[in-house]
């Protein structure tokens, strides 16, 4: 079971570290025998923090990261503010069986703080020495990235580098309102004159759901490839200004910032530094 929690979110630093906070609590308990008797959100807080720390990351610790999982299908279960492991999930587990797992964990976080140490610097040699033709195969390429635990979170970064450079080239600002996965009431972007909600892998329940968000309120819809039915979904609804899909980003967007291109206004090398500096809120 703990195996399968480690494969499900090995690309998922939160999830996986406040995990580890609580498995971290329980495993001293056993070796010190007293009983474990759960472990607060405050005291999970404080030991994410030392492996947060560890690992270099700005992620931080919220309590709804345990809180949506603990029920029928999660990883705990609550009882007068103290948080416990599923039985089912340590039950038939020894003392050195958990320690494995624990360090198993602890080395998956720091191969993946390693490789985005890689990621980055490989942004970093194409920001010291740009060539437009290997920038825009670096942006192209980042549409089929696998490396990142959700797809969305990089789809919004990368939409937003390249509409952001796109639009300055005009005049025009494009600001991002937060990272991925807030409380931001479906404003993604931000305009001067309306609102930029992006999604990826929209259906018609996922079209529902953005267009009932502040509603009356003029937007774009920037989303991955779709079928026409669900894109008809978004255009009927008079809010809707225009709809910019993947292959939008890709051929006319990043087309034309390619196209354009040149020593003195080098609009890839600013689409890099974009995602460079957005990648940097997300990740670390």
């Amino acid at each position: 079971m703990i195996a399968e929690i480690i494969e499900n979110n090995k690309k998922n630093f939160t999830t996986l570290t406040s995990f580890l906070a609580v498995l971290h609590e329980y495993i001293e308990c056993l070796k010190t025998g007293r009983t474990f008797e759960g472990i607060s959100s405050v005291e999970i807080k404080r030991i994410y923090d030392e492996y947060k720390d560890l690992f270099s990351s700005n992620k931080n610790y919220y309590e709804s990261y345990i809180q949506r999982k603990a029920n029928d299908k999660g990883y705990y279960y609550e009882r007068n503010g103290k948080y416990f492991l599923k039985p089912e999930i340590i039950n038939n587990e020894n003392l050195h069986d958990l320690s494995n797992y624990q360090q198993r964990i602890i080395d998956l976080l720091c191969n993946n703080n390693n490789r985005y140490r890689e990621f980055q610097d490989t942004i970093q040699q194409l920001l010291d020495n740009p060539h437009p033709a290997e920038c825009y195969q670096f942006v192209l390429d980042l549409f089929k990235n696998k490396d990142f635990h959700n797809f969305g979170q990089l789809f919004e970064i990368l939409s937003y580098s390249i509409l952001k450079v796109y639009f300055e080239s005009f005049g025009f600002t494009l600001n991002r309102f937060s990272v991925s996965f807030s409380n931001d009431g479906g404003m993604d972007f931000i305009s001067y004159q309306g609102i930029y909600q992006v999604t990826a892998g929209p259906s018609k329940e996922k079209a529902k759901t953005d267009l009932e968000k502040l509603i009356g309120v003029k937007r774009v819809i920037v989303i991955t490839d779709c079928s026409p039915n669900v894109i008809n979904l978004y255009l009927e609804n008079p809010n809707v200004t225009e709809i910019i899909t993947e292959t939008d980003l890709k051929e006319h967007f990043l087309g034309w910032l390619y196209r354009k291109n040149s020593l003195y206004n080098n609009h890839l090398l600013k689409v890099v530094e974009v995602f460079k500096f957005e990648l940097s809120r997300e990740i670390l």
